[in-house]
């Protein structure tokens, strides 16, 4: 009886993983848009930074995780003109007072959970290490 369970088990966790595809992402044509706010405040920056590699999971034609790496150098400003105050900010994110790049060049992005609002609207939970 146990051996036809663990049977029933392993066969419907097969078919479950036959059907899913990992895809990686096209480096040169993905990017994340990143935007921070102050917390007592109503203004914010945004900007963008660049993965490294990633992979896509899709099941049934719907994205179900993945994982990517991000390079952390990559981090731009892009809502601040001035050259100065851009670069300060760029150095700031880029300290041990948020992401510590020099000691954390590379972050991981692993999404935990995609939930369908609708065809085009996805709410996403994932991990940044």
């Amino acid at each position: 009886m146990k051996k036809s369970i663990l049977l029933i088990i392993i066969t419907t966790c097969s078919l479950a993983f036959s059907f899913s595809q990992t895809t990686k992402i096209t480096i040169e044509k993905s990017t994340i848009n990143w935007e921070g706010y102050y917390v007592f405040y109503f203004n914010g920056h945004n900007g963008i930074i660049n993965f490294k590699e990633g992979t896509v999971v899709k099941a049934n034609n719907k994205i179900v995780g993945g994982t990517f790496i991000i390079d952390m150098n990559t981090i731009k400003n892009l809502d601040i003109e001035n050259s100065d105050s851009n670069k300060d900010l760029v150095q700031h994110l880029s300290s041990k007072d948020f992401f510590d790049v020099k000691n954390h060049p590379l972050a991981k992005l692993v999404l935990t959970n995609v939930v369908y609002e609708d065809e085009s609207h996805l709410l996403i939970t994932a991990d940044l290490t």
